[in-house]
C-alpha cells in the first residue's frame, strides 16, 4: 500500500491525504484565529503548571492523561467531507474528543512545550477495517532508566484510548514492534527507533486524573 502511494508522500514524511488534514487545520485557524490563540494560551499555562520531572515521566504522565480523558470521535469521520474542526489539535484539548491527527498534534505540542523532542508520523494503521487507513502517531527522544543512551521511541496514544488506564500496548515501542502491530510508514523519513523501552512502572491513576482535572479548570478559566 505504501509503495502504491509513494508519489503522494510529502517531503516531511507525510502520507498521501494528509494535505487535506493540513488544509482543514489551516483554514479554520485562518478563519478563527481567536480560537487558536485561546488554545495556545491554555496549552502554555497547562504546560507551565506541570511538575518538574524527568522527561520520560512527563511523557508517561501526558500519555496517561490523554488516554484517560480523551475519547475518539468516530462520528466526525463518518461525515463526508469531515467538519473543519475534526483534525484540529485543540479539539481534544478543549472538549476531550478527537481523531488521530488532532491527538498526535496535541501530544506533540505538549512535549515541545516541555522541551521534549517529538515528531508526528503520518502513515497507515490497520484498525480492523477492509484495508489500512491514514493514521498519525508520535515518536519521542528519551533517556530512560537502565539505558546507556537516549533513543527514539514510538507511541500511539490514539490506539491506547480504549484502555483506561492505558495498557501501554503502543507506548515507547520500536520500529519493528510498530510494523508488526499494524503500522506502516516510510521509515527513511523519520528517526530510527531501534528497541522497545524497558518496562516502566505504571503511574498512579490519580496522577493522570489530577492532570486532566487541572487542564479542565484551565480550559474553563481560559
Amino acid at each position: 500500500m505504501l509503495d502504491e502511494n509513494r508519489e503522494a508522500l510529502q517531503g516531511d514524511g507525510s502520507y498521501g491525504g494528509v494535505n487535506r488534514i493540513v488544509y482543514y487545520r489551516q483554514k479554520l485557524v485562518q478563519a478563527n484565529p481567536q480560537a487558536s490563540e485561546r488554545a495556545e494560551a491554555i496549552l502554555r499555562r497547562f504546560a507551565q503548571s506541570l511538575p518538574d520531572a524527568e522527561p520520560y515521566k512527563l511523557v508517561q504522565l501526558l500519555y496517561d492523561m490523554i488516554a484517560q480523558n480523551v475519547t475518539y470521535d468516530h462520528a466526525a469521520l463518518e461525515q463526508d467531507p469531515p467538519e473543519e474542526t475534526t483534525f484540529l489539535w485543540y479539539k481534544p484539548l478543549l472538549i476531550q474528543t478527537g481523531v488521530c491527527e488532532g491527538i498526535a498534534q496535541l501530544f506533540l505540542r505538549l512535549c515541545l512545550a516541555k522541551r521534549i523532542p517529538c515528531q508526528i508520523i503520518h502513515g497507515e494503521g490497520d484498525g480492523g477495517g477492509e484495508k489500512p487507513g491514514l493514521h498519525a502517531w508520535n515518536i519521542v527522544f528519551l533517556q530512560l532508566p537502565g539505558c546507556s543512551s537516549p533513543q527514539w521511541y514510538h507511541l500511539d496514544v490514539t490506539w491506547d484510548l480504549q484502555t483506561k488506564p492505558p495498557d501501554y500496548e503502543f507506548f515507547l515501542k520500536s520500529d519493528v514492534y510498530m510494523e508488526s502491530h499494524r503500522h506502516q510508514w516510510l521509515r527513511q523519513n523519520f528517526p530510527s527507533a531501534p528497541g522497545n523501552a524497558p518496562a516502566l512502572a505504571p503511574l498512579p491513576r490519580k496522577a493522570a486524573d489530577a492532570a486532566g482535572k487541572l487542564l479542565q479548570i484551565i480550559v474553563k478559566e481560559g
